[in-house]
């Protein structure tokens, strides 16, 4: 994982980089996450189920379809490598402290 800090002295530039590969630019992705935002407001949850099925095919026809228990995401948790389970405890901590802010 790569990080960045603004005391770097190549911060500016990095960062740039970084937000070069951002699609949130992209109009057309701007304008299809507004028509998906659109259809789920008028048609509700069932339309969130039909956007998992063809998105994450995923064969999900109710919400606790999609639900994960405890023991599940305990060992994908465990599976991960070190490096990405330090950097989303890293990420959780700092989520934390903004909530306590």
């Amino acid at each position: 994982m790569r990080r960045l800090s603004t005391q770097d002295q190549n911060f500016k530039q990095a960062f740039a980089e970084l937000l070069a590969f951002e699609t949130v630019n992209d109009p057309q992705l701007v304008q299809t996450v507004d028509q998906i935002i659109a259809d789920v407001r008028q048609h509700g949850d069932e339309h969130v189920l039909k956007l998992t099925q063809q998105f994450d095919r995923h064969p999900a026809h109710q919400f606790s379809d999609l639900e994960l228990s405890q023991q599940q995401l305990k060992t994908a948790f465990e599976g991960l490598s070190t490096e990405i389970r330090e950097a989303l405890e890293l990420a959780a901590k700092r989520r934390r402290s903004c909530d306590q802010a």
